[in-house]
């Protein structure tokens, strides 16, 4: 069966995106992936060479094409790109029943895994995604901001947990840009208490800040590909271990 992996911040510049494409990079060595780039940045569908004028989500969502027909394969995974039309989701996907639209387009399908990069503010894309997804990972830095953002998910969540449709957990917070330092730890500190007050945990593993990330993306390389051994390659690695044996207990 399917497992639906969004990750999710409502901050920008917390790693989202790249976090979001190195699990689907690393997932596709061993599953069947699709990725789905909701955010209309498209930065996702950049960073992983995928043809930005073909037909991608936006298309899929609006019934002009099937998902089938609408994946590309880039590196070990399919992709569905994002579109510059999605910044006007509000307007595009306003009826009360698109929300379900995702969902809608994922079910019956073939993949192993999906992992959603999802719209980085509240709207219509989003509420999509949490309706979608078995499991979100909240992704964060140190920072006030973004940590006040996981509450924000978990804020999100707990609104939709009237639905019947709604069946998403959160599957960890992850910390990504880490280093040794007093101002870290205290972070660390406070994120668990969140995990804590929101019944779910840290990862482990601790995305450790490193330049690699930012000349991986230049060249247009998953940080694994760019150099396999780099601090945050690893890292990566070991979320996803730890993002298989959590589903695993899971069942």
């Amino acid at each position: 069966m399917t497992k639906i992996l969004a990750v999710i911040n409502q901050k920008g510049g917390v790693g989202k995106t790249t976090t979001a494409s190195e699990i689907a990079y690393l997932l596709g060595e061993k599953y069947k992936t699709l990725a789905i780039d909701l955010d209309a940045q498209r930065n996702f569908s950049m960073y992983n060479e995928a043809d930005l004028d073909a037909p991608g989500i936006y298309e899929v969502l609006n019934a002009e094409m099937l998902l089938k027909d609408a994946v590309q394969h880039v590196k070990t995974f399919d992709l569905l790109t994002a579109s510059k039309k999605l910044a006007d989701s509000a307007k595009e996907f306003g009826e009360p029943d698109d929300v379900f639209l995702l969902g809608d387009v994922l079910e019956d399908n073939d993949y192993d895994f999906v992992v959603i990069d999802s719209a980085p503010a509240r709207s219509p894309l989003l509420y999509m995604t949490y309706l979608a997804a078995d499991y979100i990972i909240p992704v964060t830095e140190c920072d006030d901001g973004s940590i006040e953002g996981i509450r924000e998910v978990y804020t999100d969540m707990t609104r939709f947990k009237r639905w019947p449709q709604f069946h998403a957990k959160i599957l960890g917070i992850l910390m990504t840009k880490y280093e040794k330092t007093s101002m870290h730890q205290i972070a660390l500190e406070e994120l668990s208490q969140i995990a804590e007050e929101i019944g779910t945990s840290l990862f482990e593993s601790k995305i450790r800040k490193s330049i690699v990330v930012s000349e991986s993306k230049t060249a247009r390389l998953s940080i694994n590909e760019y150099e396999r051994w780099n601090n945050a390659s690893v890292d990566y690695r070991n979320v996803i271990k730890e993002i298989e044996s959590r589903i695993e207990g899971d069942k």
